[in-house]
């Protein structure tokens, strides 16, 4: 019942985030390099601390979070981008508390996060079709799930629903909107970054 719930309130917010001009940039037939580094320098802006910060607070409940986290992965494609990662700004720690405020919805958060890795999968795809030699080697973090993204996604599901099987659903389903709307909002600062 918590998944359906989840994807059902959860829809108008995905929907705003994928028209969001950053991922409408990222997906158009037009892309260009720079459109996926804006892309790429704003998600690791975002993830930065939630990964260094909340996924501890998910180890908390004797849950291993460690294949979870894709920093390595960001930083790596950032620096064969020609960016230094310590250089971009990141969403500050004070912020990710008042959208974080709890274990669920810190839990609501990761939930967003990983489904993101479905999505990224048609990322990767679109960028090699339309931009070829220029991300070779570039797109690690898109393809962190590799060929089998909806055995990843499955295998993240029973992690998901047994971590969330004692919390409050509502903060569960809070924190992924939550989610949502701040990395919606996050991206759009990138932008004229």
């Amino acid at each position: 019942m918590l998944l359906q719930n989840l994807r059902t309130q959860t829809a108008p917010f995905h929907s705003s985030l994928e028209q969001n001009p950053v991922s409408l940039r990222l997906m158009s037939e037009t892309v260009t390099l720079t459109d996926y580094k804006v892309y790429l320098r704003g998600l690791y802006g975002y993830l930065k601390n939630y990964e260094s910060l909340m996924l501890s607070r998910l180890e908390a409940i004797n849950k291993p979070v460690n294949k979870y986290r894709k920093m390595l992965l960001i930083e790596s494609d950032l620096l064969m981008l020609d960016y230094e990662p310590d250089q971009i700004p990141v969403i500050e720690q004070e912020q990710l508390m008042t959208i974080y405020p709890s274990l669920e919805s810190t839990l609501g958060g990761l939930y967003v996060l990983e489904g993101s890795m479905l999505g990224g999968v048609v990322i990767r795809k679109h960028l090699q079709k339309c931009l070829g030699i220029e991300v070779e080697g570039k797109l690690q973090y898109l393809g962190a799930y590799g060929d089998v993204p909806a055995l990843r996604w499955k295998d993240f599901l029973v992690f998901f629903c047994a971590a969330a099987g004692h919390l409050e659903e509502n903060e569960v389903i809070n924190g992924a909107i939550g989610t949502f709307q701040s990395i919606d909002k996050w991206l759009r600062t990138t932008i004229n970054d």
